[in-house]
């Protein structure tokens, strides 16, 4: 009988860029995974750039590292907090929760800039953090229900390769702002930026009429 080879070493590297292009070609086509990877990647660079420009804050601010790690575990409560009442908040609206998510972060970001400390950045980014993992997982309750089988790999592949990819930018960027208009400027831009995310999550059709999880396919 016939026994298939694998492919030749040099040949895999080749498959591998074929099917992430595959994949974010597919993604890019359908329209509510097509604003998911936008919205993804926006709030992705916010967020690396609001962990780097917080302990900056704090540390500025004459906190120890003692009180950096704190804060940093104060914001994690939050996302706990909100994972442990995910299942409940996902009976609720799922455009809701969605804007609410983006809405919350636009709002905590630049209160932290009126009093850049740990002991006001900890628990606003807890807040920040909280309707995250509910909204996250409405998100892709959508994308794996919209989603054929034999794609599922790839659509998750492009999601995370552009999510890694905007990611160091985030820290950059505000590390340019930090060092030549403070702390202040840096958390008001990062702000501005999750702003623009939510509008545009505001204004997308999709996301505004997002169906009841039950009916997740619909979105497609």
């Amino acid at each position: 009988p016939l026994t298939r080879t694998a492919p030749s070493a040099p040949d895999r590297p080749q498959s591998l860029l074929r099917d992430i292009a595959d994949g974010l070609r597919w993604t890019w086509r359908q329209r509510f995974l097509r604003v998911l990877l936008v919205t993804a990647a926006g709030f992705g660079l916010v967020f690396s750039a609001l962990t780097f420009t917080a302990i900056v804050a704090a540390r500025q601010s004459g906190a120890t590292p003692a009180d950096v790690g704190l804060m940093m575990a104060i914001s994690g409560v939050g996302g706990l907090l909100g994972a442990l009442a995910a299942p409940r908040l996902q009976r609720r609206s799922p455009t809701s929760v969605v804007l609410a998510m983006f809405w919350v972060a636009a709002a905590a970001i630049p209160a932290m800039a009126v009093r850049p400390t740990a002991w006001t950045i900890g628990p606003l980014l807890a807040a920040a953090f909280f309707l995250a993992p509910a909204a996250n997982a409405i998100l892709y309750t959508y994308q794996m229900t919209i989603t054929p089988d034999h794609l599922q790999g790839r659509v998750l592949s492009s999601l995370a390769l552009i999510g890694g990819a905007v990611a160091p930018v985030g820290p950059l960027a505000s590390g340019l702002v930090l060092e030549h208009w403070g702390v202040r400027a840096a958390l008001l831009a990062i702000a501005s930026v999750m702003g623009l995310v939510a509008l545009g999550a505001t204004w997308s059709r999709t996301v505004r009429h997002l169906p009841p999880l039950d009916r997740a396919r619909a979105v497609g």
